[in-house]
């Protein structure tokens, strides 16, 4: 927390959720790499493993860009009808110019060993989830921290500006519930 000029607080702004290795805390933001990684190893053992996956998580949902790279290549394979192994996956991260940043065809061979069955990827799904909800509930209030700060006045406008955001993160949740069943 920094004091600026003119006696108003303001906390250091966050560009966005999962978007920075460090929140405006000092503290690294929710995630669980191991879950996130288990997922999709799920999803390389067990290619129907996406369609459970996809009812709770969505590729913005993961808190590593690579990772983030690969779910959405995951996706966008399944969506064509296509296998989702190790080849096929680093073919789709390469034409969308990713490979790379998910970590090569090193990283994407670890993964396929990351699990031992597909058998719990919806738990693994829900945990990738709930760090997801709580960067974004903390991405929300801490806007909503600084544009406290600087209000001068409005402050109905300002409440039911800041209701809805919360309420944002949870619409976000219960949109899941109706995935696009391609």
């Amino acid at each position: 927390m920094n004091t600026s000029g003119g006696g108003k607080r303001q906390y250091q702004r966050s560009p966005g959720p999962s978007s920075s290795p460090s929140s405006e805390f000092g503290r690294l933001p929710p995630h669980s790499i191991e879950a996130e990684e288990s997922v999709l190893g799920a999803v390389l053992l067990d290619n129907e493993a996406i369609n459970t996956a996809l009812e709770k998580i969505q590729a913005d949902d993961f808190y590593r860009a690579g990772h983030k790279a690969i779910f959405a290549a995951m996706t966008a394979l399944s969506d064509k009808r296509e296998p989702v192994d190790v080849i096929t996956l680093s073919q789709e991260l390469r034409s969308m110019g990713l490979l790379d940043e998910a970590g090569g065809l090193q990283k994407l061979t670890s993964l396929s060993s990351a699990v031992p069955s597909a058998a719990n990827v919806a738990y693994y799904a829900k945990a990738v989830r709930e760090h997801a909800m709580r960067r974004r509930l903390i991405h929300e209030a801490t806007e909503i921290v600084n544009e406290a700060f600087d209000l001068e006045n409005e402050i109905e406008g300002f409440l039911d500006k800041s209701e809805q955001r919360v309420l944002g993160v949870s619409e976000h949740r219960a949109k899941r519930a109706f995935a696009h069943v391609s």
